[in-house]
C-alpha cells in the first residue's frame, strides 16, 4: 500500500482518535473515498471528507485532528483547488482531511436526501459517524477533476447503482436555488460518464436519460433568459433558441411544473412569464 494511503482499519482507528479528544459531540458524514474504503470497495484512500453542520462542529474536530498531528494547510493542493470551501488538514505523510460545512467543492450542496441515504457507521467518542450512499459518492466524484476520481466512479458503477435516486438528488440541487442559478448536475455527470464508458469500456444503460435531462435543462435555463429580454411565446422563443417547438414546449411544462414559470392561458399564443416566487426569481433580487 502506498505509505501516503490508509485503509479501513486506518480510516475508523483515525477517526476514534479524533472521536476521543473532540471537545463536543458533531454529526460528521464520510464522503469521498474514506467511505469506499469503510465498506471495502477500495484498499486504501489518501484522505477522509467529511461535511458537518455547522462552523462550530468544523471547528471542534478541526482541533481534534490538530491533536493528533494534522496542520492546518492555508493552501489548497492544486488537484483540490474546487475544494474552496474545505478546511483542508493534512499531515506530512500527505494524509489529509477535508472538512466541509454543508457545501462540497463549493458546489453541491449537502441536502436532506443525502443525509437519509447515509448509514450510521457507529460512535467514536464525540463523532457520531455516517458513510454516504454509493449513489451520492458517485454524484460528488463527478464535479472534480481528478484521474482517481473516475476510476472510483468506475467502482462504484460496477457495484450497482440506483439512478432514480441520482437523477432525485440531481433535480433536488437545482430546486434549491432555482434553476436559473444552478449548475446542471446532469451535465456533469454525463461527461463523466462517458468518459467512463470510453476508458474502462463499459455501457451505462441510463446515459441517454441523463443527456436528455441535461439538454432540456440547459434550454430551459436559455429561455429564463430570454424571458427576461422579452420573448414570451413559444414561437417567439423557438426562434431565440435555435431549437424546434417540440423542444420548447417540454422546456417550458418543466419549468411550469418546477413553478419556474407562470402561463396565460388567457391569449393567443400563450405567453409565459417567470413566477415572481419561484427561487430564480428569488436569487435574482
Amino acid at each position: 500500500m502506498d505509505p501516503m494511503q490508509i485503509g479501513r482499519d486506518e480510516v475508523i482507528s483515525l477517526l476514534k482518535r479524533a472521536g476521543d479528544t473532540c471537545s463536543m459531540r458533531v454529526i460528521a458524514y464520510l464522503i469521498g473515498g474514506g467511505a469506499m474504503a469503510l465498506r471495502g470497495e477500495k484498499d486504501a484512500t489518501k484522505d477522509i471528507d467529511l461535511v458537518l453542520d455547522s462552523e462550530k462542529d468544523a471547528e471542534a474536530l478541526r482541533r481534534a485532528f490538530e491533536a493528533q498531528g494534522f496542520m492546518v494547510n492555508s493552501r489548497h493542493p492544486a488537484e483540490c483547488h474546487a475544494m474552496v470551501d474545505a478546511e483542508i488538514l493534512s499531515r506530512p505523510t500527505g494524509l489529509r482531511v477535508d472538512i466541509f460545512v454543508g457545501r462540497i467543492c463549493d458546489r453541491l450542496r449537502f441536502s436532506e436526501g443525502m443525509r437519509a441515504r447515509s448509514t450510521l457507521v457507529g460512535e467514536f467518542g464525540n463523532i457520531v459517524l455516517y458513510m454516504c450512499s454509493r449513489e451520492d459518492i458517485f454524484i460528488l466524484k463527478s464535479v472534480t477533476e481528478r484521474t482517481r476520481d473516475l476510476d472510483d466512479m468506475i467502482s462504484l458503477f460496477r457495484r450497482g447503482l440506483d439512478k432514480d435516486s441520482i437523477l432525485e438528488e440531481c433535480e433536488l440541487q437545482s430546486a434549491h436555488v432555482g434553476l436559473r442559478q444552478s449548475q446542471i448536475w446532469e451535465a456533469f455527470l454525463f461527461v463523466k460518464v462517458e468518459e467512463m464508458e470510453r476508458r474502462h469500456g463499459v455501457n451505462v444503460p441510463w446515459k441517454r436519460s441523463l443527456k436528455a435531462k441535461a439538454e432540456m435543462k440547459v434550454g430551459s435555463q436559455n429561455i429564463l433568459v430570454y424571458m427576461e429580454k422579452g420573448a414570451r411565446s413559444v414561437t417567439e422563443l423557438s426562434h431565440e433558441l435555435k431549437e424546434s417547438q417540440e423542444f420548447v414546449r417540454k422546456c417550458l411544462h418543466y419549468l411550469e411544473e418546477a413553478g419556474e414559470i407562470v402561463a396565460d392561458r388567457g391569449s393567443r399564443p400563450y405567453r409565459f412569464t417567470i413566477s415572481t416566487g419561484s427561487a430564480s426569481a428569488a436569487t435574482n433580487l
